[in-house]
């Protein structure tokens, strides 16, 4: 099993001095938070997720013995759910929050306790399929706009909204007209509901693999209508029977009727606030490498109803969009060393855009990662711990050391931290030929950045 590797810090860095003070890390081995192809243990395939291995050798890396039957486990980013899924699973309570409402619903679906309805699943799928074929007509007598119609044909189109229309029926709304009039709400599905919803995901996530690129986050749409996809009522059949049976196989982490308690929500991390106070976060922040993490989600997004003006306005909301326009921001010293002068190297860097564009995302990006910190540190008990998943990265050639810049601003707001590096061989950097100009090597090192007892100051 592939382990990390302790510090991080030089001796002459002034930051190893609290690394070595706290061994949380000490003595601890944790696998790789990068999921191989093809993981058992991996739920969905969402792009910006870590391992099963990884959470569970940190959750007993960081959870204090003493507190374990009775520990909260936050995760403010929670994206597929793989925290809250492990620490649910090992008898914590669980907190997740996402912006991205398709994560929200992939999370929850991973809750299902598939020995109890292991056998009522294909049954149950049969009967979507069939109230889909009576409701299609409906749906695409009825249809505005349908942003499915990006990828495929209005029949098809229709074929696949009247199937989510018929798990919304089914499983969230028994009166609902089949007419989708206002975005799903993940806080009314069930993991039932969710699970049948991840089936359909799959489905047209496989269907629009024509669409996707070589980055594998962006997915165009359809040049031309002879573009579109015609999809029959027997090829989505097998896809969603297909989607069924190899979901069902990974949900491996079965739940009890009295097992501990887990509360999934839609939201943010700028406006967390907890009614009790978490004792360890486990969470993975945005990388700072303009990926855009609402396109990469787009066909789910889609499916839940979400038009090109609400993905716009998710897209604006993510830490780290590549959308930012505010000129308005400056340096903030809390920020820590590091990122100041790292500022200073954009602001100053000969190339076009880097004093206007890349200023302002790189500012905003460090702005809404600091005061997202502010707020976990504040939904997290004064002895609790908190462990980050952060990843280097570079503008142009200008070393970009966000685990650096991490354990900056917890010192900012009064906790120490240590870390352990993994090396990451190839980065999606690699993919546009003009970084080459400015670097030959495309390696990066992700970092678990932990964060213990908050000071008395």
């Amino acid at each position: 099993m592939e382990s990390g590797r302790l510090g991080g810090c030089r001796a002459d860095d002034p930051l190893s001095q609290y690394a070595r003070g706290m061994g949380i890390l000490e003595s601890v081995q944790i696998a790789s938070p990068k999921r191989k192809p093809g993981e058992k243990s991996d739920w969905y395939g969402y792009y910006a997720g870590y391992s099963a291995n990884f959470t569970r050798d940190t959750l007993a890396a960081i959870v204090r013995p003493d507190d374990s039957s009775t520990t909260r486990v936050l995760d403010p980013w929670n994206g597929s759910g793989t925290t809250t899924a492990i620490a649910a699973a090992q008898g914590y309570e669980a907190i997740g929050l996402d912006r991205n409402p398709a994560l929200v619903t992939i999370a929850k679906a991973r809750h299902l306790t598939v020995s109890s309805v292991k056998e009522s699943l294909e049954p149950l799928l049969a009967e979507i399929v069939t109230v889909a074929k009576r409701l299609t007509r409906k749906v695409r007598d009825n249809a505005e706009k349908e942003e499915l119609s990006l990828w495929f044909s209005d029949t098809s189109a229709a074929r696949l909204r009247a199937t989510e229309r018929a798990m919304y029926r089914m499983f969230a709304d028994k009166d609902s007209s089949g007419l989708l009039t206002e975005p799903v709400d993940p806080s009314l599905l069930s993991p039932l509901a969710s699970f049948f919803y991840c089936t359909l995901f799959t489905a047209v996530r496989q269907l629009t693999a024509p669409f996707r690129t070589s980055n594998p986050t962006w997915i165009r749409g359809a040049g031309e209508n002879t573009e579109r996809l015609d999809v029959s009522w027997s090829r989505l059949n097998g896809l969603l029977e297909k989607a069924c049976r190899d979901l069902a196989a990974r949900l491996t982490l079965p739940l009890s009727e009295d097992a501990t308690p887990y509360h999934l929500f839609e939201g943010s991390v700028e406006n967390l606030k907890l009614k009790r106070k978490a004792d360890v976060v486990l969470t993975s922040p945005p990388y700072c490498t303009r990926i855009d993490y609402v396109v990469a989600t787009k066909p789910e997004l889609v499916i839940l109803g979400n038009d090109a003006w609400d993905l716009d306005r998710l897209r604006r909301q993510m830490l780290g969009s590549p959308l930012t326009k505010d000129s308005n921001l400056e340096v903030n010293q809390a920020w820590g060393a590091s990122a100041v002068k790292f500022m200073d190297a954009v602001t100053s860097h000969h190339t076009k855009a880097a004093a206007t564009y890349y200023r302002r995302y790189y500012l905003a990006y460090l702005q809404g990662l600091f005061k997202s910190l502010r707020m976990i540190d504040k939904a997290t008990k004064r002895e609790g711990r908190i462990a980050l998943v952060v990843q280097d990265s570079f503008f142009k050639e200008v070393h970009f050391d966000l685990p650096t810049m991490v354990s900056e601003m917890g010192r900012s707001i009064g906790r120490d931290s240590e870390r352990m590096d993994f090396h990451v061989t190839r980065t999606k950097a690699a993919i546009h030929p003009g970084s080459r100009i400015y670097r030959t090597t495309f390696s990066a090192t992700e970092s678990l950045v932990v964060f213990g007892e908050k000071e008395d100051r």
